[in-house]
């Protein structure tokens, strides 16, 4: 015994690079499993919005941080906006891609507006748009 009455325990070093692959292997698995459930109701939920005029407008406009950013034209172009998405990958890089989708309006020709993020663990930088 050590003093102080603790027995000591010796332990066989653990390799932790293959648990770690069984960990992420697992966890992609569950959020693969989490994502196929979601879908139906996410789909649901854009056939509702799409069906409401100026949904996207309204939610930017009213967004504390983005109303003081949108001017009465933004609003205007936003009222076209049709969809919201938003994708993460995280191998090879952590990036977040946001997509805005559009019906056809005066302000410009496409149909998606895309931008994507390189993320870290202490900012998001922007990489592509």
């Amino acid at each position: 015994m050590r003093p102080g009455g603790s027995p000591s325990h010796t332990q066989a070093p653990v390799e932790l690079e293959p648990v770690n692959a069984r960990a992420r292997r697992a966890f992609s698995q569950q959020r693969e499993k989490l994502e196929r459930r979601r879908k139906p109701h996410l789909d649901r939920r854009g056939a509702i919005i799409r069906g409401i005029p100026g949904f996207w407008a309204n939610v930017i406009a009213n967004h504390p941080q983005m109303s003081a950013l949108i001017t009465d034209k933004d609003e205007d172009m936003l009222s076209y906006m049709i969809n919201l998405e938003v994708k993460e990958t995280k191998h090879p890089v952590h990036v977040c891609k946001i997509m805005l989708f559009f019906r056809s309006n005066p302000y410009f020709r496409n149909k998606v507006v895309t931008k994507e993020y390189l993320v870290n663990l202490t900012e998001y930088r922007p990489s592509h748009s």
